[in-house]
């Protein structure tokens, strides 16, 4: 009975975790991903339902990657100012570049820093990830080698 209930828990904390990154896709307030109102607050089923429909079926492309990079924002930007680090280890990743292309990633972004994040911000993280791949279309070597989103 207790591997059961811990069971049980498990699921209902790891389901809680994907909720609360379905909610932060959908909250009203962010203009970026603005889609499903939260009008069933108070009933907590309906709301889990809402949200999980709207994370499912949303045409906003919000993902762990657009996610990530809202909440991370600015620790994106400082690595990407010096070229290397582990939030920008992270975008590499997702822009489709091999491990052994990150430091030429991180480079390339270093280089066309100010180009880059020009008029960017957390709220728009669709225009940052087109810019991530304007870098890697530039560049020959990471042209080759890196897929894309």
């Amino acid at each position: 009975m207790m591997k059961l209930i811990q069971k049980m828990l498990t699921v209902l904390l790891l389901f809680a975790g994907w909720l609360t990154v379905a909610q932060a896709c959908h909250e009203e307030k962010n203009d970026w991903l603005s889609g499903h109102k939260d009008k069933f607050s108070t009933n907590a089923i309906t709301l889990s339902t809402e949200d999980t429909m709207a994370f499912t079926s949303t045409s906003t492309s919000c993902d762990a990657y657009t996610f990530f990079l809202h909440k991370k924002y600015d620790q994106v930007v400082e690595n990407a100012a010096q070229g290397t680090g582990e939030y920008l280890n992270v975008v590499a990743t997702n822009q489709g570049c091999p491990v052994q292309f990150h430091q030429e990633f991180g480079s390339a972004l270093k280089a066309d820093f100010a180009v880059v994040f020009q008029g960017t911000s957390r709220e728009k993280p669709q225009f940052l990830i087109r810019r991530f791949q304007q870098v890697i279309e530039s560049n020959p070597q990471l042209k080759l080698a890196c897929t894309g989103v």
